[in-house]
This record gives structure tokens, sequence and C-alpha cells, in this order.
């Protein structure tokens, strides 16, 4: 089975038809398409975080992450279902410092930020939402000290490269943890000034790419119109 964008609609619309409930956990589990389809997701993501193998981030994985991430913030404190869907991003997230990251053609990087860049903004935007919109100071502690602990590490990482002068480290280093790292730094303090959450506003309509560049849409268009 494909991720595919309406997919991710679907369960985005009924998760925000729910949020409001006082039993949304209930109205989850009676829309078996909705609760299928995050069981799937939620599976997904454990056999990658649960495999003995080296974590490998490819651009369908980052979709499921932001996914599930978004779903996250939509609902409210009080649904089980949020919990677990945090436990979860919780572990894949600690695996991402040693984790091996898709390649792109240096020409994609012509109008696009890097993907790990745009992909670690988008996560860090939901995971400090999530902290600030938990009830559970635990929750909220829990989560800002597990990403405190990965920024670390990736600057541990980086500045024990750069001692051992280790080359056959340093793409890795420029195309991936440096700017997960700059996409992390550009996501601390960003709050919402209204009660739709940021999350929500990077991506306002349809479940996109993260990775997609806007110019790169908006040239598409032009083209076709041509």
């Amino acid at each position: 089975m494909l991720l595919e964008s309406n997919h991710i609609n679907i369960l985005l619309s009924f998760v925000r038809s729910i949020s409001k409930s006082n039993d949304p956990d209930q109205l989850l589990s009676h829309n078996k398409r909705s609760s299928l389809l995050l069981n799937f997701l939620l599976k997904q993501i454990r056999d990658h975080t649960e495999s003995d193998q080296k974590l490998l981030i490819d651009q369908r994985l980052e979709n499921t992450i932001i996914a599930l991430a978004y779903l996250a913030v939509e609902l409210n404190d009080r649904c089980k279902i949020r919990q677990d869907i945090i436990t979860v991003l919780l572990d894949f997230y600690q695996r991402i410092p040693t984790a091996k990251y898709y390649e792109l053609a240096s020409y994609n990087y012509k109008y696009a930020l890097p993907p790990a860049e745009v992909f670690s903004f988008c996560l860090h935007t939901a995971l400090t939402e999530l902290a600030s919109t938990s009830e559970d100071a635990k929750t909220r502690d829990n989560i800002m000290f597990i990403i405190a602990d990965v920024i670390r590490k990736f600057v541990e990482s980086i500045r024990k490269a750069a001692n051992n002068h280790a080359k056959e480290r340093y793409q890795s280093i420029y195309r991936y943890e440096v700017p997960f790292l700059f996409g992390a730094l550009r996501s601390i303090g960003r709050i919402s000034v209204n009660d739709q959450s940021l999350i929500s506003q990077l991506f306002p309509i349809s479940f996109n790419s993260s990775t997609q560049s806007i110019y790169i849409e908006q040239k598409e268009s032009t083209n076709n119109s041509l």
C-alpha cells in the first residue's frame, strides 16, 4: 500500500471532525476506514523503528512522519490515540541522529531548501506544538528533553568529525546533518497567534510532500499553461 495524499486528507478531515468530541477515541474506532489507515501508518513507523537495520529515511517515510505529527497536533490532549502517536514519533525521532538520509540529484537544490532542513523544520514545529498543547507536564518535559538530546547528538557528531578531519563524513554533514540542525533551530520559539496550528498553516489545504518546492510547483503550472 503506497501512501497517497488523498489518504492523508481523508484521515485529517475525520480527525478534525472528532477533535472537539468528548470521546474522540470511540468515534475513531467506529470509523473503520480511518482507524485502519491510522493503524497502518503507526505500524509502518514502528517497523522502521524496531528494525535492527540502520534506519533509512526516504521521502515517503518523511511524509508519513509529518502526517502523523499533523494528526497528533489536530487531536485534543485528552484523546488516547494522540499519546500513542506521540510515543511512536519520539521513538522514531531518537533514531534520526544515526539514520541514513536519502540523496537528491544536485540540480534539485537549485530552487529548494535541502530536504533534511524542510523535514526537520516541519517535524520540530509539530513536536514543539505537541509539547506546548499538552496538559501533562511529564509529556511536555519528555518531548523537550528528547529534542534537546537529539540536537546535542547532532552537534557532538559534527564537532567530532571536524576535529578528526573525517572527510568521508563531509557529504553527510553538508547534505543532511547541518541542514537538519538549521531546520530544528528555525522552529524554536515559533507560536501560532490564533487557534490554527502552525503545522496546519504549513499544509493548509492538502498534504503535499514536505520537500516539494513552491517555486517548482509554480514553474510547472506556468509551463503547463503555455
